[in-house]
C-alpha cells in the first residue's frame, strides 16, 4: 500500500519534470503560423545543443517518403527522434535533425542539419537543410 506521504512525494516530482521539459527546449523558429510557416528559420547549434552530436547515416529511401501531411509518429518512424531536446509533446511543432551521408566515391561523408516543421494539427508542412545544398543527397543513388 502506498503512503499519502509517498504519493505527494510523486505528485511533486512529476510536475517538476514537466516544469523541467519546457526549460530544456531548445531555440525554435521565430513567427511559427498555424500552417507551419516560419518569419525566421533557425537551427540549434550542434555542439552545445545535440543530444545526438555525431548525428546518424539516415537511410535515404526513408527521408524521401517525408512529405507534407504527415504524423509526429510516421516521421518518428522513417527518421528516429530528433538529435535535441525539442520534446515529442502536443505543443512541439518542429524537430530538428543531424544526418550523416557518405559521398559515392569514397568513405567521406558530409554533415547536414535537417528540419520539420509541423501545422497547428501535428502534420508536417516545410523542411529545410543546413546547409540548404544538403537537399542534393536526395538525389543521390546512394541509399
Amino acid at each position: 500500500m502506498i503512503k499519502r506521504f509517498d504519493l505527494a512525494k510523486v505528485a511533486v516530482a512529476a510536475v517538476t519534470l514537466l516544469a523541467l521539459q519546457g526549460c530544456v527546449s531548445q531555440p525554435v523558429s521565430q513567427g511559427l503560423t498555424d500552417d507551419g510557416q516560419a518569419t525566421e528559420i533557425i537551427f540549434p547549434d550542434i555542439q552545445k545543443d545535440a543530444t545526438l552530436k555525431e548525428g546518424t547515416f539516415v537511410n535515404r529511401t526513408n527521408l524521401r517518403q517525408i512529405a507534407p501531411d504527415m504524423t509526429k509518429n510516421q516521421v518518428h518512424n522513417l527518421l528516429g527522434v530528433p538529435h535535441f531536446r525539442e520534446g515529442m509533446g502536443e505543443s512541439v511543432r518542429e524537430w530538428d535533425y543531424i544526418f550523416n551521408f557518405r559521398n559515392a566515391a569514397d568513405s567521406a561523408y558530409s554533415t547536414c542539419q535537417y528540419k520539420v516543421l509541423f501545422d497547428k494539427d501535428l502534420k508536417t508542412r516545410n523542411f529545410y537543410w543546413l546547409p540548404a545544398s544538403c537537399a542534393a543527397a536526395l538525389n543521390s543513388p546512394v541509399n
